[in-house]
């Protein structure tokens, strides 16, 4: 006999068993908790199609039920389920996904879907929040809430979000998708990988926010198409050890809103450490797409900025820089729009010109004794979106090797280090050349 209520199958299970939940659509009364280590997933076609397993919060008009879907108290693995119609209203976080105390929990193979958050807290996570989780092969879309994390928070150390889309959520603060926080430790290790960020709207926040942590990592990840924010956002100086790699930031549209939760400014990117990275075709209302804070410490390294469109600068705006880290090296900065002001560049001061190294910008007049070059990059395919690099541009060969381009991909999957010559290229992209053997007898 298989039973009917999921509480109390996980109320009479053994540490290391096994759930499954047929095909169905199970309305709750409360949410469920799991304080055992136990596996829950859907018995079929979960990893092929987990919308046919929904656990669903039943938080509908005219029903008096508050609740979220999923409370996860150990370790823990969820498989193959929809969680939708989680809410939370007031004293708590995590609307669709809650998980707090000992053990990594695996959420995988998900959708994650229409659940709500609507108290202010910072970390309110309007799908999922969790201290110590893996996150794999998830869709977390359409997800809301009133504070911090309209999508997912992650705060803690030692989480992962991976192969998952985060799309269509809202925050009302900031961090319309992702947050990854340390709380108040000021600690934490926190990946984000393989991870599409679309459609997002952040309220004059920011898609992906750096809460008081430093050593995350965003890497290999799009953020394309995010509504009213920054793309990537760090909370005061924290950013200065975050690093986003081998990302496109893409079509995004930051505005100078309402946010309630951090100074909306409009901008794509705040200042951390960006590595062969493409920002193109976004669009700022505000200081500029890159925003770089007075005495900020930061670096920017064989990233192309191209084609974005700013209010008064189209590419990276410098406020007073005399104490901080500025440092840009074999970076592309081309054919940016302004509308008040400079194209490409903006300083407060003219010595944050000095910062600069091995990078091509023609609209201004770079240190060429720093390896800059003034030409035009002459990149593939301009109209098309191709910003990689023709044959006969100027910025092959003639970046800066670095520390840590040894066994390092460019945003391609190709080599950072060309093995020829082992000379490095400028921008995201590294030329490849066309190579013809001849064998004779």
């Amino acid at each position: 006999m298989a039973a009917t209520n999921i509480q109390e199958v996980v109320n009479g299970s053994l540490a290391g068993d096994t759930i499954y939940l047929t095909n169905g659509h199970y309305y709750l009364t409360g949410e469920v908790v799991v304080a055992t280590v136990v596996t829950i997933k859907s018995y079929n076609c979960g990893t092929v199609d987990p919308a046919n397993t929904i656990v669903d919060g039943n938080n509908y008009a005219g029903k008096p039920v508050t609740n979220r879907c999923l409370n996860i108290t150990n370790t823990a693995t969820i498989d193959g389920l929809t969680l939708t119609n989680g809410l939370i209203s007031s004293g708590s976080v995590g609307g669709g996904f809650y998980q707090s105390g000992a053990g990594v929990v695996l959420l995988t193979n998900c959708i994650i879907t229409g659940n709500r958050v609507t108290n202010t807290t910072y970390s309110s996570a309007g799908g999922i929040y969790a201290q110590a989780a893996i996150i794999a092969n998830c869709q977390i879309v359409r997800n809301r809430a009133q504070g911090w994390g309209g999508g997912v928070v992650l705060t803690g150390t030692n989480n992962t979000i991976k192969d998952s889309v985060v799309g269509w959520n809202f925050s009302s603060g900031t961090g319309g998708g992702l947050v990854l926080s340390a709380m108040s430790t000021g600690k934490g290790i926190s990946l984000a990988y393989n991870c599409t960020f679309v459609s997002n709207d952040c309220n004059g926040g920011s898609v992906i926010f750096f809460y008081n942590i430093v050593n995350a990592v965003v890497s290999n990840c799009v953020i394309r198409g995010n509504t009213n924010g920054s793309a990537i956002n760090p909370h005061g100086d924290t950013g200065k050890s975050n690093i986003v790699v081998n990302c496109q930031i893409i079509g995004n549209y930051g505005y100078p809103g309402i946010g309630t939760v951090i100074t909306p400014v409009g901008d794509i990117v705040r200042w951390q450490v960006f590595r062969n990275c493409l920002i193109a075709s976004n669009v700022s209302q505000a200081v500029g797409v890159m925003y770089v804070p007075a005495n900020a410490t930061g670096t920017v390294e064989n990233c192309t900025i191209v084609n974005n469109e700013g209010w008064n600068v189209g590419g990276i705006y410098a406020q007073n820089t005399a104490t901080g880290g500025l440092y840009v090296c074999n970076t592309i900065i081309v054919s940016n729009r302004s509308i008040t002001s400079e194209k490409d560049l903006h300083f407060a001061q003219a010595e944050a010109t000095n910062r600069f190294f091995n990078s091509c910008c023609p609209s201004t007049n770079l240190p060429p004794t720093q390896g800059n070059i003034p030409s035009n990059p002459l990149l593939a395919g301009f109209s098309a979106g191709n910003y990689r690099l023709s044959a006969n541009s100027p910025c092959i060969n003639a970046g800066l090797h670095r520390y840590w381009m040894t066994n390092a991909i460019d945003l391609d999957g190709n080599r950072r280090i060309d093995q020829l010559n082992g000379r490095v290229d400028m921008g995201a992209y590294e030329f490849i050349h066309t190579i013809t053997l001849i064998s004779g007898h």
